[in-house]
């Protein structure tokens, strides 16, 4: 369509590359902020999440003399059985089995893709 223009000289080159670095300038920003808006949603999702687990957890502490103490019992434990947890059609983890018990500290360690973050979300 701008070729036509240009060869029936209702058009000049640099107006033709001006209208597309305009429009350009234009689309950008727009491009962008639909990006925002679509990651907006997401944060507000993991938000709730957030909220929830932290309203949930208030019940295990009470709060004396203006501290909160750790109001978990030495026999807390987690546990998680015979788990396998896919990444697409790729298992990534299979028979997981391991208990935690108050006071331990955990580290998962691996490779880049090999479904640390996963395991944590299947949590």
């Amino acid at each position: 369509m701008g070729v036509d223009l240009i060869k029936s000289s209702n058009l000049t080159v640099g107006d033709l590359v001006a209208f597309n670095a305009y429009t350009n300038m234009l689309c950008s920003p727009i491009t962008l902020l639909i990006g925002t808006i679509s990651t907006i949603k997401t944060t507000k999702i993991y938000e709730n999440r957030i909220i929830n687990l932290l309203d949930y957890l208030k019940q295990f502490y009470v709060e004396k003399k203006g501290k909160i103490e750790n109001g978990f019992t030495d026999n807390f434990s987690l546990k998680v059985w015979s788990g396998e947890i896919y990444g697409g059609e790729k298992l990534l983890i299979k028979d997981i089995n391991f208990a935690c018990h108050s006071g331990d500290v955990v580290q998962i360690v691996g490779d880049n893709g090999c479904g640390k973050t996963l395991f944590y979300k299947r949590l």
